[in-house]
């Protein structure tokens, strides 16, 4: 579940403008240039969740290690969601 990228949407966009989180995006290339129009801090992964998904990994991974936990229980996390997402 996503939203369009829509500089009228002011409930959408202005939060992510004054937000200090990261922000990733994942879908086609070319929404993500119009979400970088409207906030040029929006990162593009990679078009589909899975081809996304370990550079999704990495960089949580490096999110949980920047804000003081630890990388490889936020790996070990991950990689369990993965499995449960693929096992059902």
């Amino acid at each position: 579940m996503g939203a369009a990228s829509r500089q009228y949407d002011s409930h959408i966009v202005d939060p992510l403008h004054v937000a200090d989180a990261e922000i990733v995006y994942i879908g086609s290339t070319s929404d993500a240039d119009l979400w970088r129009k409207i906030n040029p801090r929006v990162k593009h992964l990679g078009c589909t969740f899975e081809k996304a998904f370990c550079r999704l990994a990495r960089h949580l991974a490096g999110y949980k290690q920047r804000t003081g936990g630890s990388r490889y229980r936020h790996i070990l996390d991950v990689l369990r969601a993965w499995f449960v997402y693929y096992a059902a």
